[in-house]
């Protein structure tokens, strides 16, 4: 896959949670930077916002979740890219 190491973690926390818990679709928040905003650029503070990622894992490999995983979180980032006029990803 094309899926970096944060992805790989996830999805490991993912499949692993459900699998312990028995509860399908696995759902954790998760914290991620905004730095990348022009506007911010020279702000000296913590700039974070929190999001739920949700993947379904039931009955899916560790690949199959992975994918799932990961072509979820292309799309909404497509989607918010298009929404804020930002250039399309070049990964897809």
């Amino acid at each position: 896959t094309r899926a970096g190491s944060a992805q790989v973690i996830l999805t490991l926390f993912l499949v692993a949670l459900a699998r312990v818990t028995g509860v399908n679709p696995s759902v954790t928040r998760v914290a991620v930077n905004n730095r990348f905003r022009r506007g911010l650029a020279d702000s000296v503070s913590v700039i974070t916002q929190y999001g739920l990622c949700m993947v379904d894992v039931a009955d899916a490999t560790f690949d199959e979740a992975l994918r799932r995983g990961f072509a979820t979180y292309i799309s909404r980032e497509q989607a918010w890219r298009e929404q804020t006029g930002l250039p399309r990803n070049p990964i897809t």
